[in-house]
């Protein structure tokens, strides 16, 4: 009788010690020298995600993932960049919305377990981007024929960059310039380009598709901004102060009419905000005109507001609404009317500067570019209420919206002083 109870007793502890250990999770360390973690790595969306086996071991504490843009050794112990600490042994899976935009990207997974870690190997992972070998300083679209002109002061070279297809159609070498001012327009003759060297007083008009050198024409000043309004009409800012803002007839080249009364700096920007190109924007300093011009060339009108503390020298344009009533003056994201009311702050809850700012297509959204951190902000409007953030992996330097895509122009930099750049095609959710 006692040996039967003793059996039965010694049957229902081992049953108890099967359940318990199973329980517990099955070990897979073996301590020998091998992988005892698998892992892979894929890009499904603009992300990098990464997937690994469960590590089912008693003693485990947490996952430690290392990522680098050089090949992880094989430390007994995390070496490298841990970007993330993961304590349940149920969670496999990481997504990487931070990865540099390197041509490679290294990953490796640690499990520690008591005192020691397990590890996977270093799994290598092709980015697939493409970068260009220009370190970009000045930026203009031209998104009816799928392009952007980028200039690179450290080789003297613009580039025509045809984003769709990822290649550099054209150049045109400036040797010993460091700076451009770029404008494009179209004045019944097929789009052209006009581009002013820094401390110049010529304007050289080529034709945008070919970059065929048309003509040239002198202003006076040195040039600080150009705008068009096609219809044969032509604005620049200059420093000449008899004359710092100039109405200038395209086909003939002939000066129509001019202000001197908000002379102009380095950084002054200008654009035609009206659909008829008669009303023109200029920034400079703190100083935000109004121009309305008349179809032959007249100045007719001239509004000003000045905008202490705010800053305007980042931007390379002045963003503006479709409908042509609103625009954004300055890096901090001030929203003014065409009667030079401000409407709203971006940087009202935060504080944030932008590289640029674009209006959605149908003007109910507008998107922030900031460098630091490197991020796109969306935000309603007009309401101007953040909508959410997406991180970019790079610096951002300008954006436009083109259909469904916002092309962003970035420097992706090799933390050795030089940069490359890369065109970015973000879907619009």
């Amino acid at each position: 009788m006692t040996n039967r109870y003793l059996l039965l007793a010694f049957i229902g502890f081992a049953f108890l010690l099967a359940t318990n250990t199973a329980c517990k999770k099955e070990p897979i360390d073996n301590n020998d020298n091998g992988y005892p973690i698998q892992l892979t790595a894929e890009k499904p969306n603009r992300n990098i995600v990464l997937n690994w086996s469960e590590t089912k071991v008693s003693n485990f504490l947490n996952y430690v993932i290392v990522r680098s843009t050089n090949p992880i050794p094989d430390d007994p112990t995390p070496t490298g960049n841990i970007i993330a600490t993961i304590d349940d042994y149920r969670t496999i899976s990481f997504e990487d919305a931070t990865f540099p935009f390197t041509e490679f990207v290294y990953y490796k997974v640690y499990a520690k377990i008591g005192d020691r870690f397990l590890s996977s190997p270093t799994v290598k992972f092709e980015n697939n981007i493409n970068l260009i070998d220009i370190q970009v300083s000045r930026v203009l679209y031209d998104t009816e024929n799928d392009v952007v002109f980028l200039f690179d002061p450290n080789k003297n070279n613009l580039y025509q960059y045809d984003y769709k297809n990822g290649e550099i159609k054209e150049k045109l070498n400036f040797p010993g310039v460091f700076d451009l001012r770029l404008a494009l327009g179209d004045h019944g003759n097929g789009k052209e380009l006009y581009v002013a060297l820094s401390g110049s007083t010529d304007i050289r008009i080529y034709n945008a598709e070919s970059l065929d050198l048309i003509t040239t024409m002198n202003v006076g000043g040195n040039v600080f901004s150009i705008a068009s309004g096609d219809n044969d009409l032509l604005y620049v800012a200059t420093d000449n102060w008899q004359r710092s803002f100039s109405v200038y007839q395209r086909s003939t080249k002939l000066l129509k009419s001019a202000d001197n009364n908000f002379a102009g700096n380095g950084d002054a920007v200008m654009k035609a905000v009206s659909d008829d190109g008669l009303t023109v924007i200029n920034v400079s300093f703190n100083i935000v005109v109004k121009y309305k011009i008349s179809s032959q060339g007249q100045i007719l009108d001239i509004s000003n507001t000045f905008l202490n503390g705010n800053f305007f020298g980042a931007i390379q344009n002045i963003p503006a609404s479709n409908d042509a009533q609103f625009f954004i003056p300055d890096i901090t994201g001030t929203i003014m009317n065409l009667d030079l009311g401000v409407h709203a702050n971006l940087s009202t809850n935060s504080f944030l500067f932008f590289s640029d700012i674009i209006f959605s297509e149908n003007d109910d959204r507008i998107w922030g570019l900031q460098a630091n951190p490197s991020e796109i902000i969306e935000f309603s409007f007009p309401t101007v209420i953040e909508n959410k953030r997406l991180p970019l992996n790079y610096q951002p330097v300008r954006a436009i919206q083109d259909s469904g895509e916002i092309i962003v122009v970035g420097l992706v930099f090799d933390g050795l002083g030089g940069a490359k750049t890369i065109v970015d095609r973000l879907q619009i959710e």
